[in-house]
């Protein structure tokens, strides 16, 4: 049997998938892989910061959404309020890109997602995410 999953982020690979006009693959797999960061910074906080057991958080933190983990990191101090509002773009601009692909109105015309948006929000969100594993890499470096 045959199963799809990638072992490791690329940014030159969503930087090249973007750069070739795949722009749901590049922000697809950005949004994925920051989803995934967000939860392992949370975990990290849990049981580095506060002591809460692995073992027993590992799937509870894996059940939190981007939008979630985002929220509960910026209420915590993870994060500033641009860096706030800059993740939630990638959210809100992945949601758009996934859920209004074929998106037509009753007698109005969606035109799709602005390029020039998507570019700083992609930009932005790789920057970004060199950031959280930065922090990520620093909670583990205090065990």
């Amino acid at each position: 049997m045959k199963y799809l999953k990638r072992k490791m982020f690329s940014h030159e690979y969503t930087k090249k998938s973007y750069k070739d006009g795949f722009y749901i693959e590049a922000i697809q797999t950005l949004h994925s892989w920051m989803e995934n960061r967000l939860q392992t910074l949370l975990l990290g906080i849990g049981t580095v910061k506060f002591g809460a057991d692995s073992k027993n958080t590992w799937d509870v933190v894996n059940e939190i959404s981007f939008k979630d983990a985002l929220k509960i990191l910026y209420v915590i101090g993870q994060f500033d309020f641009n860096e706030y509002v800059s993740l939630r773009e990638l959210n809100s601009a992945r949601n758009k890109l996934i859920h209004k692909m074929y998106f037509e109105p009753y007698e109005k015309e969606y035109k799709g997602f602005i390029k020039k948006d998507l570019d700083k929000i992609f930009k932005t969100s790789l920057r970004l995410s060199e950031l959280i594993e930065d922090k990520i890499i620093k909670i583990y470096e205090e065990e």
